[in-house]
């Protein structure tokens, strides 16, 4: 029999099931997961209490099975909205409802599988990763995130790190051509130091980026206009979503680029809903300490500052800057209190 920590894990398939019925059912239908979700979780989050309990050894498969799950669910939420727009069961307000939904389960089954899939050693889980990335248009984040981020997070070269004051709508706005940018150039170093073009195809971002391209274009030139809109936007929600989870993980937190990054230097959350619906991924500090660790592995440190609630209870909170800030800053603030006093 499971342990309840891992059987805690089969929740997270509850919004691809939702996103899955409504794709394949349409009408009202087309809002179960987008309610579920946002409606649903976002409220009951705060009711959740947290739960420290630190993992214990087990085998990785049924955690890896999950994974495998939803990478196919993935792939198939999408391609049920395309099928959807195409065949004109999915039209008008309620096309739109099934693009919001299936790109807030992109956001999960999509970005944050793969986020867990690009770290592993096996190169057939990364391209499993890479590909939730592709259909979200955002595989440049297999470079930037890995080469970037995880060195310099928590500090002002880290496009990913939310500065001081900044809002999440600013943060948005600059982070999203900063990391591109960044994973551009970081190939484009990596290519020069063996003697070969930097901007050729053998520039992953230029190779991935085109591959996104043509299938956006050809979803749009084979499917019609609203499969290929729906496919913009679900992978546009995707997208957010994941920098808005970004924001919130380092926001304000800053450390010397010579000094180890520690558990203090990211946002941690032990809030039971946002673990198991988002796989471990609020417990980031262990994250930056240990990149490869698998999410069922995760820990949670007492130094860590610690986020009012889980994430998806505080997505509008970080959407109201003034309200963010006036939740944050007081924690911030007592930190470096206690530090200068010790």
């Amino acid at each position: 029999m499971k342990r309840f920590q891992d059987a805690g894990y089969l929740l997270s398939l509850i919004p691809v099931s939702l996103t899955l019925i409504g794709n394949g059912l349409g009408g009202y239908w087309t809002l179960s997961n987008m309610l579920f979700t946002l409606v649903g979780l976002g409220v009951t989050d705060w009711w959740f209490k947290e739960r420290k309990n630190q993992p214990e050894p087990h085998a990785p498969h049924f955690a890896n099975a999950i994974l495998l799950i939803h990478v196919v669910t993935h792939t198939a939420a999408i391609t049920m909205l395309l099928q959807g727009a195409a065949s004109a069961r999915l039209t008008g307000e309620f096309l739109w409802f099934a693009a919001i939904s299936t790109g807030i389960n992109s956001g999960v089954s999509g970005i944050i599988v793969a986020h867990e899939l690009i770290h592993r050693k096996s190169k057939v889980w990364q391209l499993l990763g890479i590909w939730n990335l592709l259909l979200v248009n955002y595989a440049h984040f297999f470079i930037e995130h890995i080469k970037a981020h995880h060195r310099y997070a928590a500090t002002l070269k880290d496009a990913a790190t939310a500065r001081y004051g900044e809002t999440v709508y600013g943060f948005i706005k600059r982070t999203i051509p900063e990391q591109f940018q960044s994973a551009l150039h970081l190939e484009a170093e990596r290519l020069r130091k063996i003697g070969k073009p930097p901007f050729g195809l053998e520039n992953f971002v230029i190779t991935a980026t085109l591959v996104q391209v043509v299938i956006t274009m050809s979803l749009f030139l084979t499917l019609g206009i609203w499969a290929g809109v729906a496919y913009l936007v679900q992978s546009g929600i995707a997208i957010c979503l994941l920098e808005i989870t970004n924001y919130a993980q380092h926001y304000g937190l800053l450390r010397n680029e010579n000094e180890r990054i520690s558990a203090e230097h990211s946002w941690n959350s032990d809030n039971l809903s946002s673990r198991f619906f988002l796989l471990e991924l609020p417990r980031h500090s262990d994250h930056h300490y240990h990149a490869a660790r698998p999410y069922q592995e995760l820990r949670t440190y007492p130094e860590s500052p610690t986020l009012p609630t889980g994430y998806l209870g505080l997505l509008p909170v970080v959407l109201i800057p003034p309200l963010w800030f006036k939740m944050t800053h007081p924690i911030l603030a007592a930190r470096q209190i206690a530090k200068t006093q010790s």
